[in-house]
């Protein structure tokens, strides 16, 4: 990332009040609406300080307000869940899906996962802390010998 492009898209302050943190939760399409639901009940049970800010984005509609809105809350809380969301591979090749929209906004191009004991949050297993890097997704064919 350039420092121009670091100068256009300027993050603002992460969502935390009262020791709680704000997720951004994009539920996406089938069976993601109802894992939304499970995994808003066990945090509850668990008594995770986190709020979630839910955003639908529709997988029907060529309006790209959702995702927008959807990148914005992601920018803002600096942290999400996303459940799959559909790519209508009918559309003309013009069209950007969603997931594509969301990635290169984000500069999403690795999965990264880590792993981490949070304070106060009662698990069976103490002391984790797991940094896991499971490779870089760019969207792009590599040229051999790149």
């Amino acid at each position: 990332m350039t420092e121009n492009d670091d100068k256009e898209h300027i993050k603002p302050p992460p969502a935390k009040y009262g020791g709680r943190h704000t997720v951004t939760m994009i539920p996406g399409d089938g069976i993601g609406q109802e894992l939304s639901l499970h995994v808003k009940e066990i945090f509850r049970h668990a008594c995770v300080p986190v709020d979630f800010e839910v955003v639908n984005v529709n997988s029907t509609t060529t309006d790209e307000d959702d995702i927008q809105n959807a990148i914005t809350a992601i920018r803002r809380n600096r942290v999400a869940l996303k459940g799959n969301i559909e790519t209508n591979h009918n559309m003309p090749p013009s069209h950007r899906s969603r997931n594509n929209l969301l990635r290169t906004s984000l500069d999403l191009y690795a999965n990264v996962i880590h792993c981490q004991s949070l304070p106060g949050v009662q698990t069976r297993h103490k002391d984790i802390d797991i940094p896991d890097r499971a490779g870089e997704y760019g969207g792009r064919v590599q040229q051999p010998g790149a």
